[in-house]
């Protein structure tokens, strides 16, 4: 109980770095099979040799940003995944590369994209992809199957996060609610799955979509490699 509470504290204490969020992007992506396909994403499947390009425009921006996408592998365990990374353009008639303008490497973000799936892989931007940044595929599979069992239910939530939350608390029956209110649609959406370091301690930062929030578990593995929850909060803008 004592390493719970230590774990919490240090995850309370940087719980608005975990949990923000950015508003939302309007994104589409092209495989150039497409009966209507821009000029520009065509020059740019041609050019980069890409499986597929999304393009998005975010809530506060007006220009559109390109993202590289490879071509779908098989993984161990019928593991399906791809690879995106953000594209730039240094000049308006200029290549498109990986390389973000001087001073701005912060953009230049790369995501690894797995689903469980034994038949045929899904397509690009399927549901069934989660973003996997820095997570191995074995600890995909424990870490993804550990959100579909306890997510099926109120009871198997309340008795996954009973250690860490007071049942009485606001946020806490905000979540639930939340979680409940999703399932009337459809099971409640793991979004990514990543790797967060916190005092030099590794947990692993579970992002939740429902019907009207974003959430986020923090999550550690015990002993015997089971997973326990050790903080939980709502994703803010």
């Amino acid at each position: 109980m004592a390493r719970v509470f230590v774990l919490l504290l240090l995850i309370l204490a940087c719980s608005n770095h975990v949990l923000a969020a950015g508003p939302p992007a309007s994104c589409r992506i092209y495989t150039g099979t497409e009966i209507q396909v821009p000029d520009e994403i065509r020059n740019i499947l041609s050019s980069s040799k890409a499986a597929a390009i999304e393009a998005c425009v975010g809530a506060r921006q007006s220009s559109i940003r390109y993202s590289w996408i490879s071509a779908h592998e098989r993984g161990p365990f019928g593991i399906c995944f791809y690879r995106t990374r953000a594209l730039f353009q240094h000049t308006p008639a200029g290549p498109w590369t990986f390389t973000p303008p001087a001073g701005q490497e912060y953009l230049a973000t790369q995501a690894l994209y797995m689903a469980v799936e034994q038949g045929e892989c899904p397509s690009f931007g399927d549901e069934r992809y989660v973003v996997a940044n820095e997570i191995s595929v074995g600890l995909f599979i424990n870490l993804t199957a550990f959100w579909k069992k306890i997510s099926m239910s109120d009871s198997a939530l309340v008795a996954a996060l009973a250690p860490i939350a007071q049942l009485d608390d606001n946020e806490f029956r905000k979540f639930m609610a939340a979680m409940r209110e999703q399932r009337l649609d459809a099971p409640p959406k793991l979004r990514q799955v990543s790797l967060w370091v916190s005092g030099n301690l590794p947990f692993y930062s579970l992002e939740i979509t429902s019907r009207s929030d974003a959430w986020g578990l923090i999550v550690d593995m015990a002993m015997g490699g089971e997973v326990v929850v050790v903080g939980f909060g709502r994703r803010v803008p």
